[in-house]
């Protein structure tokens, strides 16, 4: 038997210790224009492909060991033929996956995705790589892999609500990926909000242009415009709108200063993450004037009903109601 069989044998056996691991997959580097290697390979595949050179008791050891990487159980059932053959395809796919990724490693092929997130009770600040600022409002996340800022487009893609500053660079558009849109830029401040916890997307321009790709028609919108898309039905609506109530929210205060009441909860709806649902007898033309720094929900609905006189309650799914009080 040659010195790779064994090896590939030691590996597919499961007793390679982790240090031994660390050491096989240094050897694999080191190995991957080796033709031998490459012949044992395939010779593991045609040997799995057909199941002969396999008794039936290792074909359903091999599949439970495949179980157990996945953290799955037999619970002692009846093991299909299929399942089988299954079971011996994974573990070979598992062993090639490894070797190639680990080659893509080694070559500078593999992108690593970061993860940028807010946690369920705060909002985060980032600085991007190309020198983008972005603001995520709770519970929201950005991912985007690390060379997509060395690309000719720059692409990242967000869950929940973020404010962008998009650094300008005319030969490199700017595209913000979500579950059903893409909006793209080449250097503006917008805030977009996407269903993480509601039903309708929310792009609002403060400055710059952006286009809206995804709808049903293409959308480009100029400062002061905001495009709502209702997920449920799929209808979009372009209007103009007092862009500051949607992207103040991350501020470290913010002031009203004879506002109405209906512009307040906009600007608290993003404060908070809510939705805010008014009943048709709240009188929305009201004006007042506070400042809001961050503190809890609770108190901010309390100050709201003693100046305003209506009940403010809240619901487990970051629903607000505000009715009168009879």
């Amino acid at each position: 038997m040659g010195k790779i069989k064994r090896i590939l044998d030691l590996y597919m056996s499961g007793t390679f210790s982790a240090s031994t691991q660390s050491s096989f997959r240094k050897w694999l580097l080191a190995s991957r224009e080796n033709q031998e290697l490459d012949h044992e390979l395939s010779n593991l595949w045609e040997n799995m492909s057909y199941a002969a050179s396999f008794s039936r008791r290792s074909r359903r050891q091999d599949l439970r060991d495949v179980h157990q990487r996945l953290g799955w159980s037999d619970n002692g059932l009846f093991i299909p033929r299929w399942a089988i053959a299954v079971g011996i395809a994974a573990i070979f796919a598992l062993f090639v996956s490894e070797y190639l990724y680990l080659t893509k490693l080694d070559k500078g092929d593999v992108s690593v995705q970061t993860c940028l997130a807010a946690s369920e009770s705060g909002k985060s600040y980032y600085c991007l790589p190309d020198g983008t600022h972005v603001w995520l409002n709770s519970g929201s996340t950005l991912t985007y892999v690390d060379n997509t800022f060395s690309d000719k487009v720059r692409t990242v893609s967000l869950t929940g609500e973020a404010f962008f500053d998009v650094a300008k660079d005319e030969s490199r558009p700017f595209i913000v990926q979500t579950e059903d849109i893409s909006i793209k830029v080449l250097g503006t401040q917008f805030n977009i909000r996407t269903p993480l916890f509601f039903d309708d997307y929310q792009i609002s321009l403060e400055s710059g242009k952006v286009q809206v790709l995804g709808l049903s028609r293409e959308v480009i919108l100029l400062p002061g415009q905001q495009c709502i898309l209702s997920k449920a039905s799929g209808q979009v609506l372009v209007r103009r709108t007092d862009v500051s109530n949607y992207s103040s929210w991350f501020s470290d205060a913010i002031s009203f200063d004879n506002q109405t009441l209906g512009d307040i909860l906009i600007n608290l709806e993003h404060w908070y993450n809510s939705r805010i649902i008014t009943s048709d007898q709240v009188d929305l033309s009201k004006r007042l004037s506070f400042t809001l720094k961050p503190e809890p929900l609770e108190n901010t609905l309390v100050l709201l009903s003693k100046l305003t006189g209506y009940s403010y309650d809240t619901t487990e799914s970051k629903m607000i109601k505000v009715t009168t009080i009879n």
